[in-house]
């Protein structure tokens, strides 16, 4: 596969403006969903909230065609929900890394998170402490860990 055709990814994190409530989270989860699948876009998006009343940082990778993916991240720097937006890695990659859902979910305060619907169960997914060590990837580490593994 060349680098034309290779699938494009961005991951960066921010910080969110205000505590998001649940219920805002889910509906920016279903309307990422439904707006991403038709651009060929997939990947995983994670909030953790503050601590005591902080407002909590928003982790996301997004893969695809590289013109919709930096549209996309522009018009995610415009959204009032966030601020101190940073590209921690930008690139290219031989496959997608989370093709197998439109986005992934995890609000790291949720009891039982794997009970709303869209919700991706990252942190289900078997990977101990070892096995994200021996990930070669330094970015996915950091995702996979976020997510609370």
């Amino acid at each position: 596969m060349d680098v034309v055709t290779s699938p494009y990814f961005l991951i960066y994190a921010s910080t969110a403006t205000r505590v998001v409530p649940q219920e805002e989270l889910l509906d920016l989860l279903t309307r990422s969903r439904a707006s991403n699948h038709p651009l060929g876009v997939t990947g995983l998006l994670l909030y953790s909230p503050g601590d005591g009343g902080q407002s909590g940082t928003f982790v996301q990778f997004l893969e695809g065609p590289r013109a919709v993916v930096q549209d996309l991240y522009l018009r995610i720097t415009r959204d009032p929900r966030h601020r101190d937006w940073t590209v921690i890695r930008e690139g290219t990659s031989f496959d997608r890394r989370f093709g197998d859902w439109s986005m992934g979910f995890r609000d790291l305060s949720l009891v039982r998170p794997e009970d709303l619907p869209g919700f991706n169960p990252i942190y289900l997914q078997g990977w101990t402490l070892s096995r994200i060590v021996a990930e070669p990837d330094p970015i996915l580490q950091l995702l996979y860990s976020f997510a609370g593994v």
